[in-house]
C-alpha cells in the first residue's frame, strides 16, 4: 500500500515539475517586436493554469483565481481586463445554466425523458446504446446543453442496474455511448457558454458579430447523424447483439412505470423550460441578449407559487467549475489585449492564404484537435475564436465554416482529461484507459471521415464555405 502511495506521489510530483518547466521555458524564450514580453508572460500564466487542470493537480478554483490575479499583478493587463469575466453577461448566463440543470434534475423531468427515450428504442442492449444517445440529444435541447453530467451518470447507473462488470467490454460501450450522448449534441445544439464565449471573443475583432442558437443546427446538424454512425459502429465492432445481458427491457419499463404520472413539480419545470426556449428561439423578433433568459428564468424557480428549486439546487453548483469557466472568458479578453490574435494570425495567415478557404477549415480542425489535448474545450474555443475571426477578416471570407469547425473539433478526443464530462465518466471506474483510447479514437476517426465526406459539402451547400 505504501509503495502505491509513493508511486502516486511521484506521478503528481512529475506533473508539477512538467507544469513549472513549461512555464519557465516560455519565460526564457527571447522577445522581439512580435513576441513581446506581455505575450510571453500571458502564455506562461495561461498554459500553467490550463496544465494544472489537465493534470488534475488542484481544484479548478485555484487556477481560476490565480490566473486573472496573475494577469493583473504582473501588469500585462489592467484590472478591468483581468477580471472582465465577471462583468460580462456570459458569465452570469453560465451560472444560470448550471442552476437550470440542477433544478430540472431534482424535479425528475430529466430522468423521465431519459427513461422514455431508452424504453422507446426497444429496451434491448443495442436499444440502450441508441437510447442513451437520443436521450442525451433530447436532454441537451431541454436543458440547453447543461445536462451532460446527468447523461454520463445515467450511463453509469445503467451499468450498475444491468450488473455489467467494471472494465468489461459491455460496460465500456455503455459508458462511451453515454459520453457521445453527453457531448455530441453540443456540436449541433445551442450551448450558451460556447455561443456566448465565441460572440464575446469574436467581438474583440468584429463588434457586430453574434452567434445565435440557430447557427449550431444550421451548420452542424450532420453531426447528429455521425453520432448515430458511431453507435452503430460500436454495436458491430463489439458484437453487442451477441452479448448475453438479461433483464434490460424489463428494467427500463419498470423504472419508467415507477415514475407514474407527471407530477406538478415536473410540469412546472417543463413550463419554465418552455419559457426559456421560447425566448431563445424568438431572438430574431425581440433582439435582446440571449444571456438575459439564463440570468433570470432559472432563478424564478425559487419564487412562491413555483418553488421547484431548493437550497440544494445552489449548493450542488460546483463553485470551482463556475470560477474556472468565468476565468476562461478572461483568456480571450486578456489575450486580445496583449496581442495574441495578431501573433497567431501572423503565423497561420500565410499558411491559410496558400491553403485557401477550404484549407483553412482543415487547419482549424487539426489545431482544434491538438488544442483539445492541452486545453479544456471552453478555454480552447475562447482562445482560438478571435484568432479565427482575425484570419477570416484578413482573407475576406465568411468566418462561419471555420468557427463551426472549431466547435466540431471539441467532439474529437482521445483521452479522458480533455473534457470534464469524460473525466467524470472515467472516474466511475467502468472503463479501462485502453478501451477508452480505442473507442475514443474510433469516434475521432468517424468524425474526421464524416467531416470530409459530409460536413464540408454541407458547409458549401449552406453558403458558409466557398471554394
Amino acid at each position: 500500500m505504501d509503495k502505491e502511495v509513493e508511486q502516486l506521489e511521484r506521478k503528481v510530483l512529475i506533473k508539477w515539475l512538467i507544469m513549472v518547466l513549461v512555464g519557465v521555458l516560455i519565460l526564457l524564450m527571447p522577445t522581439n517586436a512580435i513576441y513581446t514580453w506581455q505575450i510571453k508572460v500571458f502564455l506562461a500564466i495561461t498554459i500553467c493554469a490550463i496544465l494544472s487542470i489537465a493534470f488534475e493537480l488542484t481544484d479548478p478554483m485555484v487556477p481560476a483565481v490565480l490566473m486573472p490575479t496573475a494577469y493583473y499583478i504582473t501588469g500585462i493587463v489592467p484590472s478591468s481586463v483581468a477580471f472582465s469575466g465577471w462583468t460580462q453577461p456570459t458569465g452570469w448566463m453560465i451560472i444560470g445554466a448550471f442552476l437550470l440543470a440542477n433544478v430540472l434534475d431534482e424535479s425528475g423531468l430529466l430522468k423521465r425523458i431519459a427513461y422514455f427515450c431508452i424504453k422507446s428504442m426497444g429496451g434491448n442492449f443495442n436499444g440502450v446504446l441508441y437510447g442513451l444517445y437520443i436521450a442525451g440529444c433530447v436532454l441537451a435541447f431541454i436543458s440547453v446543453n447543461s445536462a451532460y453530467a446527468i447523461v454520463v451518470t445515467l450511463a453509469f447507473a445503467i451499468c450498475v442496474a444491468l450488473n455489467l462488470p467494471p472494465r468489461s467490454k459491455s460496460a465500456a460501450v455503455v459508458m462511451m455511448a453515454g459520453a457521445s450522448g453527453a457531448l455530441t449534441p453540443g456540436v449541433f445544439l445551442y450551448r450558451p457558454s460556447w455561443g456566448g464565449v465565441i460572440s464575446t471573443a469574436a467581438q474583440t475583432i468584429d463588434e457586430n458579430f453574434v452567434m445565435l442558437w440557430q447557427h449550431f443546427p444550421l451548420y452542424n446538424i450532420p453531426c447528429f447523424l455521425l453520432g448515430l454512425v458511431f453507435i452503430f459502429s460500436l454495436t458491430k465492432l463489439f458484437k453487442t447483439s451477441q452479448m448475453n445481458i438479461t433483464g434490460t427491457k424489463e428494467y427500463f419499463v419498470n423504472e419508467y412505470n415507477k415514475l407514474g404520472q407527471m407530477h406538478r413539480r415536473e410540469k412546472k419545470a417543463l413550463f419554465m423550460v418552455s419559457i426559456l426556449l421560447l425566448y431563445v428561439l424568438t431572438y430574431p423578433l425581440h433582439g435582446k441578449n440571449i444571456a438575459y433568459a439564463f440570468m433570470v428564468v432559472p432563478w424564478l424557480s425559487f419564487l412562491p407559487g413555483i418553488q421547484i428549486a431548493s437550497k440544494e439546487s445552489i449548493k450542488r453548483i460546483n463553485i470551482g467549475t463556475v470560477f474556472f469557466v468565468i476565468s476562461c472568458l478572461t483568456i480571450a479578453t486578456a489575450g486580445a489585449n496583449v496581442g495574441i490574435p495578431d501573433l497567431i494570425s501572423l503565423i497561420i495567415s500565410p499558411i491559410a492564404a496558400q491553403a485557401g478557404s477550404l484549407g483553412l477549415v482543415f487547419i482549424v480542425l487539426i489545431v482544434g484537435i491538438i488544442s483539445n489535448l492541452l486545453l479544456t474545450p471552453l478555454a480552447m474555443i475562447t482562445f482560438l475564436a478571435p484568432i479565427v475571426i482575425q484570419i477570416c477578416n484578413d482573407m475576406s471570407i465568411s468566418p462561419w465554416a471555420s468557427l463551426m469547425t472549431l466547435i466540431y473539433s471539441t467532439d474529437m478526443y482521445f483521452l479522458p482529461h480533455e473534457v470534464s464530462a469524460l473525466l467524470l465518466m472515467f472516474g466511475f471506474g467502468m472503463i479501462s484507459m485502453t478501451d477508452f483510447f480505442k473507442i475514443a479514437s474510433l469516434k475521432t476517426a468517424i468524425m474526421f471521415i464524416g467531416f470530409c465526406l459530409i460536413q464540408i459539402p454541407w458547409y458549401i451547400f449552406m453558403g458558409a464555405l466557398t471554394l
